[in-house]
């Protein structure tokens, strides 16, 4: 969207109360707890994994997609080294689970033992070579 200087917004665009980015930005900061959202990154920060930007050896792919990126994939690997969940459900398969595999292995004590993903397109997960120690259940709806 193009810029709009205020004085010629209000005469072409009349909105009554304080600007829409104004209003949007308070009901968004109404539902967040910035303090706990803080407090959460503080928690996961020391966990994150350092995801290539490039193809490396022992990673089964790199963030440089315009889905998943690697800033991406290392904050989930950050919020699975926090959690350490013993199941997932993820729904769509593919850079993310990609992301989840490579943290699941470099994990000391990983609690994980079942992956169930549903996606119409099982064949980029089906390429991923999934932890030994994981029960991979996949589902394409119809």
């Amino acid at each position: 969207m193009a810029w709009v200087p205020r004085a010629l917004a209000a005469r072409v665009l009349p909105v009554p109360g304080p600007p829409i980015s104004t209003r949007q930005d308070a009901r968004v900061d109404a539902l967040l707890n910035h303090d706990a959202m803080l407090d959460f990154r503080r928690k996961i920060a020391p966990r994150i994994v350092a995801v290539p930007r490039t193809k490396t050896d022992g990673f089964r792919d790199c963030g440089v997609t315009t889905e998943f990126r690697y800033f991406d994939a290392s904050v989930l690997a950050g919020v699975l080294n926090l959690i350490n969940p013993k199941r997932i459900i993820q729904i769509g398969a593919g850079y993310s689970s990609a992301a989840m595999f490579d943290t699941v292995d470099r994990m000391k004590a990983p609690k994980l033992k079942s992956f169930a993903t549903i996606d119409p397109d099982l064949s980029r997960i089906r390429r991923l070579a999934a932890p030994s120690i994981l029960c991979i259940r996949t589902s394409c709806p119809r």
